[in-house]
């Protein structure tokens, strides 16, 4: 139970994309097709973030919907064995990761609290008390399970990076495989 909280919470999806173009130009071709701020992107959705050769961090926006538990891909290339590789992870973003973390041990704290009060109390008014937090803490886990649930963007955004880094035609006939995104 511990182990699927911890990953619901902190886990990530580690991916490596294998790039048809060299170094320069995968950098150039990612770089081209994003967005480097949100401002820009208010009649359409579009991977918006920042792209270097060290540090590729990128996020799906759509206008008018905001989702704080959707996933952002972090990563880096890197050239192996001559070919250039993108590899990174999707995850929650860090102001998400610790705010829940603080709400979590808020919650596990005033449960605690609220269940030595009960049990020292014997009193049946405060019997029911540590069911507050302990649903405060229920409601948060579905929050964040719902909220992963309901983002699509890590399939979103590797169709954008692999369109990006391929060199078959962007038409819209042209299909993607599903090998290009190789799990890490």
């Amino acid at each position: 139970m511990i182990g699927w909280f911890y990953d619901l919470l902190y886990g990530a999806y580690r991916v490596e994309f294998e790039s048809d173009f060299d170094l320069p130009e995968s950098v150039r071709r990612l770089s081209a097709a994003t967005s480097r701020t949100i401002f820009l992107t208010w009649t359409h959705q579009a991977a918006v973030g920042k792209v270097s050769e060290s540090r590729v961090s990128l996020q799906r926006v759509i206008p008018f919907f905001g989702n704080s538990m959707k996933p952002f891909f972090c990563g880096e290339f890197h050239v192996r064995d001559g070919r250039t590789i993108l590899s990174g992870r999707f995850t929650l973003h860090w102001f998400t990761k610790a705010f829940l973390s603080v709400w979590f041990g808020f919650c596990l704290l005033f449960c605690l609290f609220t269940a030595a009060t009960a049990f020292l109390h014997s009193d049946q008014d405060v019997v029911w008390l540590p069911l507050v937090p302990f649903g405060m803490l229920l409601w948060g886990i579905w929050l964040l399970w719902f909220g992963k649930w309901l983002s699509n963007d890590i399939a979103w955004l590797s169709e954008r990076i692999e369109k990006a880094l391929s060199d078959r035609p962007q038409g819209g006939d042209a299909p993607l495989s599903s090998d290009r995104a190789i799990p890490a």
